[in-house]
């Protein structure tokens, strides 16, 4: 006598069936209800072009503008957007479903960046560093200890600036059995950098010293750290000038008791948001920090598109509070602006009259507006090809003369010549 497969079974086949049969359906789904939307509201205001338009997009993928496509309606334009560019559009509803996945699974290593990364045990995403000592030794000890050598045969101070991550050394809580190669090589670079005689500060070293939670300093959905670091690190900058260099700056310039924070609660979607979605990732609150003492700065910033410059506040010249409209990834960058290729910020109420030049990558994004209160001329400089104007190196620094330099890069390095 055969017997029947039990209902159960029955039940959760079914149930397995739909679930990826939805993965598969959802995005054109999503697709044909956003573009119903924007075909009803356009129909609704009366443009006949917006349809046209729209069909355009699905075809050429055209990026409409105002300039280019005669749609009137700032709303309707807006909707576009959202649904061609947007975060949380078609073209990220797959990872948002991979997000999604993974959560339900319990995975706590992803796909990503070039060695996937790990979800840490307070929910914060770190990127997984494999450790490469022939790559450091190429992009980051050799060029900095060259540079180094340089700048000593001038009489010009340099030191290297470790750039902080958010695995803590002491406390990495990663996943059980999970191993990373971040602090390892952070502290392969800082050992053989003094083994060349070449200063090295780390913010480690300072945060552990001041009894600073690290973990605190980490957002959970992006690879820099929080604005908070760039405070502590200026601070730790600052108390090096002035033991080894002889810079007269007041301490109390870096107390976080002197600054006002203005606090944005689960607003920031960082780099890793996108990747993964909300299913996976809570978005991360994010602070305004400014200064509660008087302040004035003359500010030039420059990129391959031109040049700008403006005079007034630390929070009118140094924070770009436009970036509060979008808060998405690049919402870091209301911390000195973007990834410009020169900035030079003339502090007009300097505790003394030093200039200093640092070399830098994103990871610097917060760290700039608070440096440039500890002197009288920062000049900031992103060497990366994509963001170079800057020129020779060695050149920049002939006509600059700084009374020091730092250098500040991540694992990849940068151009140094």
């Amino acid at each position: 006598m055969k017997h029947s497969e039990k209902p159960g079974k029955e039940r959760a086949a079914l149930a397995v069936t739909l679930f990826f049969l939805t993965l598969l359906l959802s995005p054109a789904l999503f697709i044909a209800v956003s573009a119903a939307k924007i075909g009803c509201k356009a129909a609704a205001h009366g443009y006949q072009d917006a349809p046209g338009a729209i069909a355009r997009h699905y075809f050429s993928k055209f990026h409409l503008s105002k300039e280019s496509v005669p749609l009137r309606s700032r709303e309707l334009l807006a909707d576009e957007k959202f649904l061609f560019e947007g975060r949380g559009g078609w073209n990220y509803a797959f990872t948002y479903q991979y997000g999604c996945l993974q959560r339900m699974i319990g995975k706590r290593f992803v796909s990503g960046y070039r060695n996937g990364r790990y979800k840490l045990q307070d929910g914060t995403l770190v990127n997984h560093i494999v450790k490469n000592d022939e790559a450091l030794r190429a992009q980051v000890i050799d060029p900095a200890a060259e540079l180094a050598g340089k700048l000593k045969s001038r009489g010009i101070p340099f030191v290297y600036l470790l750039p902080l991550f958010a695995l803590c050394a002491q406390d990495p809580l990663l996943p059980y059995g999970a191993e990373d190669g971040t602090n390892v090589s952070q502290d392969l670079i800082a050992r053989l950098l003094r083994e060349k005689g070449v200063p090295v500060i780390d913010p480690r070293a300072a945060l552990h010293q001041r009894r600073f939670d690290h973990h605190a300093l980490a957002f959970k959905t992006d690879h820099h750290t929080r604005p908070e670091s760039g405070l502590l690190i200026a601070g730790a900058v600052a108390e090096y000038l002035r033991q080894n260099e002889g810079f007269t700056i007041d301490e109390s310039l870096f107390d976080s008791g002197r600054y006002e924070t203005e606090t944005y609660s689960r607003f920031f979607r960082g780099t890793f948001f996108s990747c993964y979605g909300p299913c996976y990732l809570e978005p991360d609150d994010f602070p305004v920090i400014t200064p509660e003492f008087p302040t004035s700065l003359t500010v030039q910033t420059q990129t391959k598109a031109g040049e700008e410059t403006k005079t007034g506040t630390f929070r009118e010249t140094l924070l770009d509070l436009s970036r509060l409209e979008s808060p998405d990834s690049d919402l870091i960058f209301l911390y000195t602006g973007f990834n410009y290729g020169l900035h030079r910020a003339v502090n007009h109420r300097a505790p003394n009259e030093k200039k200093i030049l640092l070399i830098h990558d994103s990871y610097s994004y917060a760290l700039i507006p608070f440096l440039a209160l500890a002197c009288r001329e920062l000049v900031s400089v992103d060497l990366r090809p994509i963001f170079r104007t800057a020129g020779p190196l060695e050149e920049l620094i002939e006509r600059e003369a700084p009374d020091a330099v730092i250098l500040e890069t991540g694992f990849l390095g940068t151009d140094l010549k």
